[in-house]
C-alpha cells in the first residue's frame, strides 16, 4: 500500500530493498517457535514454517497422522512439546 503511493518516487527501490532485507532478518525469528493448529497441518503449513521452526508445541486435539507427516516435513525442529489439557470434573475441582 505504501509502495503504491510512492510509485515513481526515487526512493522506492531503496524502500523495497530495505523491506526485503527486513523480511530476510525477521522471518527466521518469527517462525522460531509455533503452536500447531489444525489449519496449519491440514494445508501443510507454509514453507517458512517448515524451514525455520525449531520449537513446536502440539496440542492433543490434533489428528495424529497428518500432524506426524507435517512434523517430518520440518527441517530444523529441535524440540516438540506435546500438550495434554485435561479438565477436572466438578467432583475433583473442589
Amino acid at each position: 500500500m505504501i509502495f503504491d503511493e510512492l510509485e515513481g518516487s526515487e526512493c522506492l527501490p531503496g524502500l523495497r530493498l530495505a523491506s526485503q532485507l527486513f523480511s530476510i532478518l525477521v522471518t527466521p525469528i518469527r517462525y522460531r517457535q509455533i503452536t500447531l493448529a489444525q489449519e496449519i497441518v491440514s494445508i501443510r503449513g507454509s514453507e517458512n514454517i517448515q524451514l525455520f521452526t525449531k520449537y513446536v508445541r502440539v496440542n492433543r486435539k490434533l489428528e495424529v497422522a497428518p500432524t506426524v507427516m507435517f512434523l517430518f516435513s520440518m527441517k530444523k525442529v529441535r524440540r516438540i512439546r506435546y500438550v495434554v489439557i485435561h479438565q477436572l470434573s466438578s467432583t475433583f475441582a473442589g
